[in-house]
């Protein structure tokens, strides 16, 4: 069989020539989302029950739930096997090293013992030449499928150290043929939350059905991510919107009308995986060096629930949303001014100005006079990787079909 290959997570694209909602800055309320979680069961997210409840998976004993998970990368019906260089049970990138991927996957480095392991450590099976690194992924594909009316998706996760380049997941793509609307949750690693990477796990983003990336944020969650479990929440509602969350506080959202040719309504997989960067991807996130060591990342539970009624009707948790900022600038090739907007809000509240070379990823800028915001970091469109009007972003999906 033939594949295709749609540029997602790696998309090139003239910044000038689509509307710019780069979310590149967050601010969060003091103290929120301080509080680790343990890993005992999930509660249900707020708004929702237990007859609510369509997928839970804690892990238990010492085997993978099969029913449940595949231990390959792949979505709509195909695996990702680099143009069939990888037969099963491996799977990878088509574009290693050169792109923004050094890793292959491999069930190896997928474990359970109450609870579910995935780790990244050098390779040194016969494709070491090429992906340097092997790792584990679990998906739902072709096995469990979130309903189209919408759903909420929580996972306790416990990242690794992220500061040396490994790249933890938990993100969704179309289960089956038609739009390939990615939808981008937990992936650390970023810079852009604070001076410390491991307080930033999470790079929220959502991809139209032209597959450009709508919008995206670093939050910088306020604690140390990798020094223990917490909760991980993320709504989708087609026709309304997203809402991303840690440990019930909001994050981050997008809204319909935010949305060119909104958010489709789809059947999504779910997808965790332990990716790791390469240097293609420094200037904007970590990557490991030729000392950098292997890690995993650890999961307690998996859930996910229906939306039994209306559309837009649920109710989410009384929390103060993030707020973002956006790019102002009409050319990134100009690297103009940054500026801080509430996610939900019109106005703009002025920040410091970025430009090139003139702040570093993570500096603390004074706060937006508001008391929600006690303080803001900055995200430089540098970090991005723009270079005359035109960015790179993240990663190549391959999708075999």
């Amino acid at each position: 069989m033939g594949q295709t290959f749609r540029p997602l997570r790696a998309i090139l694209f003239a910044a000038c020539s689509l509307p710019l909602c780069l979310s590149l800055c967050v601010v969060i309320p003091g103290g929120v989302g301080s509080a680790a979680t343990t890993a005992d069961g999930l509660s249900a997210p707020a708004g929702y029950t237990a007859q609510h409840l369509i997928f839970d998976d804690q892990f238990s004993g010492t085997s993978l739930d099969t029913t449940k998970w595949n231990t390959y990368m792949g979505a709509q019906g195909g695996v990702w096997n680099a143009d069939g260089n990888l037969p099963l049970p491996y799977s990878g990138s088509t574009m290693p090293g050169g792109g923004t991927d050094a890793e292959m996957y491999g069930p190896s480095e997928v474990s359970v013992d109450n609870g579910l392991t995935l780790s990244a450590q050098r390779n040194t099976n016969q494709y070491s030449g090429t992906y340097p690194w092997i790792s584990g992924v679990v998906t739902t594909e072709g096995k469990f499928t979130l309903p189209t009316s919408g759903w909420y998706v929580q996972a306790k996760i416990k990242v690794p150290d992220m500061t040396h380049g490994l790249w933890p997941n938990m993100w969704f793509l179309p289960a089956t043929p038609g739009p390939f609307n990615e939808l981008d949750f937990v992936q650390g690693g970023f810079y852009g939350g604070s001076n410390d990477v491991n307080d930033a796990p999470i790079a929220a983003g959502y991809f139209d059905t032209a597959g450009t990336l709508v919008s995206e944020a670093v939050p910088n969650v306020g604690f140390d991510a990798s020094a223990g479990y917490h909760t991980y929440g993320i709504e989708w509602t087609p026709g309304v919107g997203i809402k991303e969350y840690v440990d019930g506080n909001l994050v981050w959202s997008i809204t319909q009308s935010q949305v060119p040719g909104g958010i489709v309504a789809q059947g999504y997989e779910i997808i965790l995986n332990m990716q790791v960067a390469t240097s293609a991807d420094s200037g904007w996130r970590t990557v490991p060096t030729s000392t950098s060591p292997g890690g995993s990342m650890e999961v307690a539970e998996v859930q996910a629930y229906s939306s039994s009624s209306a559309p837009g009707s649920v109710t989410s948790p009384t929390t103060t949303p993030a707020t973002i900022a956006v790019a102002t600038s009409p050319s990134l090739s100009s690297m103009g001014p940054i500026a801080c907007v509430g996610a939900d809000e019109p106005g703009v509240v002025p920040a410091a100005p970025c430009k090139p070379g003139g702040i570093k990823p993570g500096v603390v800028l004074p706060a937006a006079a508001t008391p929600e915001a006690p303080l803001a970091v900055l995200f430089p469109v540098a970090a991005l990787g723009l270079v005359g009007g035109v960015a790179f972003h993240r990663r190549r999906r391959p999708q075999q079909v």
